[in-house]
């Protein structure tokens, strides 16, 4: 596939902060138990889109589904249909941006991960064709914290592996415990340093393709003491949740002189803030930077850093977002003395074209998977307008 046309699919799909957390009523949704006892299990995953993507059987059915401790357990309709389960409730949820729907709830018998068995969890159902991006990953949902109360989970994107035990024999060392906290529907939140001396108690996403992202109250109370500096500031919707685009406000992007974790800093990190954002998280980026254990049973979360120090590497910077808009990729964010605003680029705008790759003649864009994001720092758009006209411009990275 041309390079060019997978760089398109990163700019629409990793440009973004997918997060898919969502809030539900916690006695519905944290039902299931164990049915293997004394267990270690090794499980191969796919590594798309710094997403970790596992097999699991449900109710004797094969699926692909994202492994996502920042979300409870759901399954898509037609993986419903398939398995011919009937929803006898529906439960009121809440996504990552700030959106609520009822959705309906089903209960599922088996579910296997490798040879790890869990019985009688309840299972969320979201409609295919409410989240592109989830359609466009091929999975059949997502297994969130609510499966792994019971278990220790061990991650490790470089060996692309996942580890599931009964007992912690990845992380002898008291040293480098961090203590886990967990809400009602058992997401994992863990505190870290930021800027300097100043924590923050951030939930562990591993559905989130982001280094990290921080909640407005929290940018506000770092930026008062010098622990975060905003670089720029925009406005429009730079997220998708489970039920689609974010509602627009206020976005920034942030600069963070140090982030800490246990014995591991980073310098110089750059990352995001949103208004409609109420929770600080840390995503599947950390992995690049080493593994990751979280021991669910004794409430410690583990991170193993391939160095102890390192710097921070943000993706390159045109000062815009995209988001897709009824099945076309649309400019979401424009970002303040940004180059996108400098060229004059505008909310709203359909992207026609990126250097040579026209936009409007792709068959399929969930036909290609991925390339690094913008491995140039030049690049030239055209855009149409509102009214059909279209305008070309020129693009430097900052």
């Amino acid at each position: 596939m041309k390079k060019n046309t997978l760089t398109l699919y990163r700019l629409l799909l990793c440009s973004l902060t997918l997060l898919f957390g969502l809030q539900a009523n916690a006695q519905k949704v944290t039902s299931g138990s164990m049915v293997s006892t004394n267990f270690c299990d090794t499980i191969p995953f796919e590594y798309v889109k710094n997403k970790i993507i596992i097999k699991a059987v449900v109710n004797n059915r094969v699926g692909r589904f994202i492994l996502d401790t920042g979300a409870p357990f759901l399954i898509s309709s037609s993986f419903q249909e398939a398995l011919q389960l009937d929803a006898a409730k529906k439960q009121k949820v809440t996504d990552v941006s700030g959106k609520t729907q009822d959705i309906a709830m089903v209960s599922i018998d088996n579910l296997t991960l490798g040879s790890t068995k869990f019985s009688n969890t309840t299972a969320l159902v979201y409609d295919n064709d409410s989240n592109i991006y989830l359609t466009c990953s091929g999975v059949d949902g997502l297994i969130g914290s609510v499966i792994f109360k019971h278990t220790v989970l061990h991650i490790d994107v470089e060996k692309k592996i996942i580890v599931l035990s009964h007992e912690n024999d990845l992380a002898r060392s008291g040293d480098n415990a961090i203590k886990l906290k967990q809400d009602a529907t058992g997401r994992p939140f863990i505190n870290v340093n930021v800027g300097g001396k100043h924590p923050v108690h951030a939930l562990f996403d591993s559905g989130s393709n982001k280094f990290c992202t921080l909640a407005i109250k929290t940018l506000t109370k770092l930026a008062q003491k010098n622990g975060a500096h905003i670089l720029h500031t925009g406005h429009g919707a730079a997220s998708a949740g489970l039920f689609g685009n974010s509602d627009q406000g206020a976005e920034y992007r942030v600069s963070i002189p140090t982030f800490s974790l246990g014995s591991f800093s980073l310098a110089d990190v750059v990352t995001t803030a949103s208004e409609h954002k109420k929770t600080d998280a840390v995503g599947m980026s950390l992995a690049e930077y080493g593994s990751v254990t979280i021991d669910y049973l004794k409430k410690r979360f583990y991170f193993k850093p391939y160095q102890t120090t390192a710097q921070f590497k943000p993706p390159i910077f045109f000062g815009f977002s995209i988001l897709l808009n009824d099945g076309k990729p649309v400019i979401s964010v424009v970002y303040d003395n940004s180059p996108a605003d400098q060229a004059g680029l505008k909310i709203g705008q359909e992207l026609v074209q990126v250097d040579e790759l026209d936009l409007t003649n792709l068959p399929d864009i969930c036909s290609v998977y991925l390339d690094p994001l913008f491995n140039k720092d030049k690049t030239t758009i055209t855009v149409r307008n509102a009214d059909g006209k279209t305008e070309t411009v020129h693009l430097t990275a900052q």
